[in-house]
């Protein structure tokens, strides 16, 4: 699971949803749609975007040298 510490809290309560309703929501509570559109504006803002991993610098000081 992408979420393993994830907690969901009811807030509103409607009174008009039944057990197994309330169920499939709390299913469907989820951080990936807000993870999702963090990473677009990460991508977007250049400082802020993760580097990319690179394979070690040493390895292509070798390549360099067998040529």
């Amino acid at each position: 699971m992408s979420e393993p510490q994830k907690a969901v809290c009811y807030l509103t309560d409607y009174e008009d949803y039944d057990p197994d309703h309330l169920a499939w929501l709390y299913n469907k509570a989820s951080l990936h749609a807000i993870d999702c559109f963090l990473m677009q504006v990460r991508r977007r803002l250049s400082l802020l975007e993760r580097p990319i991993p690179r394979p070690v610098a040493s390895a292509d000081v070798v390549r360099l040298q067998s040529l």
